[in-house]
């Protein structure tokens, strides 16, 4: 999915874009109403619900559409509440499921819109209409609706005006990353270059067992996903553009009621509005980045927490030695204990000592009766590559199929990065 992403120039921090050009990203977004738009549509294009504009990306923005000269069609029906006069019809199928925002927000005349399932006007059925809404700028002449949308289903979005005299161009942005699981991909990067995505929060809600971002209950969220290419220095940033105080963080978890934060930023300096986080990536963990408003200021006036913003990503590849460990298998004893011996390697020897830390999780392997917890810091010395790790396995005369439990690496010192900081143990019992 294209994501307009914009890249910056190479190497510039974003934490010095915010600390040292704080304007940069304060004025980031503030004249985007409209994402980047693709080659002009056909003459014709939108005026007929057969002959729809195709809409390709997850979320954006679609200013293409002139409805000058475009006229309802015979059993169309009526959008928002009106009469259909002068439709433009859209076509979108959506690549998520969850909920869904389409909105008019800078269209120039008073609009209605509808959502539809169908493929004629025999068997459409409205998931959504809507005639007007208040935005953020204060504008209430404009439309949203908002559904649950299913992966792989076709919605219909009609777009007209309040009359006949009502035409012209038509904006239309629309939004699916409103839930955990409608999260927008983020690719890349594949250099330290800045990635710059622009996203609308507007009309976005908040989920049940959704945490407080930066320790605020905002309330307008939108997510990203982001699988991190290599190991290495993660940060990403967020300028206010419309909204007047934005909120960052960063979690692992696959559900939104159980996520654990990596990171989360409220204003990167007192009352900026801009957020910033940073942290150590791991090649190949998908990392869930959540974007808010705070829905007030630090001086409790309220302010718009919706709006469009910019999202700026950037790693810094890791130059330190990167830490793996490797599983491993051993068979029980009958009674008493025995260390399982993983061995823990650097890339290269590191000019310092690096520790981390190594913790037990239980599998079909229970704690205490089939191996002893572990949670303690290991430490391989400088100038060396590798260490042996034991962890205790339990024996007993007990007959039982293979168990396992898992070792765990993280929290890595001396510049080294977890390249495998996974290791599974393999218990094979000998009775």
């Amino acid at each position: 999915m294209p994501l307009n992403t914009v890249p910056r120039r190479p190497g510039a921090s974003i934490h010095r874009l915010c600390a040292g050009s704080v304007a940069a990203l304060v004025v980031l977004g503030a004249g985007m109403a409209a994402l980047p738009t693709p080659a002009a549509t056909a003459a014709g294009v939108g005026d007929a619900f057969a002959n729809p504009r195709l809409i390709a990306r997850s979320t954006g923005v679609d200013d293409l559409i002139d409805t000058t000269g475009f006229t309802a069609e015979p059993a169309e029906p009526g959008h928002g509440g009106r009469q259909a006069t002068r439709s433009a019809w859209f076509k979108w199928q959506s690549p998520v499921s969850g909920a869904v925002v389409f909105r008019t927000v800078d269209t120039g005349f008073d609009t209605v819109m509808s959502a539809y399932t169908g493929d004629s006007f025999k068997n459409l059925a409205s998931v959504g209409e809507n005639d007007d809404v208040t935005f953020p700028d204060g504008s209430n002449r404009q439309s949203q609706v908002r559904f649950d949308a299913t992966t792989g289903v076709t919605y219909r979005i009609a777009v007209d005006g309040f009359t006949s005299t009502d035409f012209g161009k038509v904006v239309l942005s629309w939004d699916a990353n409103d839930s955990f699981s409608g999260a927008t991909p983020l690719t890349g990067p594949a250099s330290t270059e800045h990635l710059t995505v622009r996203t609308d929060n507007t009309g976005a809600t908040k989920e049940p067992g959704e945490p407080a971002h930066a320790g605020f209950s905002g309330g307008h969220s939108v997510w990203f996903r982001w699988t991190a290419p290599a190991s290495g220095k993660a940060e990403f940033a967020v300028g206010r553009g419309q909204v007047r105080d934005t909120l960052l963080a960063a979690y692992t978890g696959s559900a939104v009621n159980a996520l654990t934060q990596i990171a989360a930023n409220d204003d990167v300096e007192p009352g900026l509005g801009v957020s910033a986080i940073s942290f150590p990536a791991v090649k190949g963990t998908t990392y869930a980045i959540a974007v808010d408003g705070k829905h007030r200021d630090s001086d409790g006036a309220v302010g718009p927490d919706e709006g469009v913003m910019s999202l700026l990503y950037s790693l810094a590849p890791a130059t330190g030695p990167s830490v793996s460990v490797a599983d491993m298998s051993l068979t029980e004893g009958d009674s008493g204990s025995k260390p399982a011996n993983l061995t823990v390697k650097l890339s290269k020897a590191a000019t310092t000592d690096v520790s981390l830390t190594a913790t037990t999780a239980a599998g079909t392997a229970k704690s205490g009766t089939d191996f002893v917890a572990l949670n303690t810091k290991i430490t391989i010395p400088k100038g060396t590559t590798s260490m042996v790790l034991p962890v205790q396995v339990v024996g007993d005369k007990v007959g039982e199929p293979k168990e396992t439990f898992k070792v765990t690496l993280a929290s890595p010192t001396g510049g080294a990065v977890i390249a495998d900081g996974s290791g599974l143990v393999t218990i094979t019992d000998n009775d």
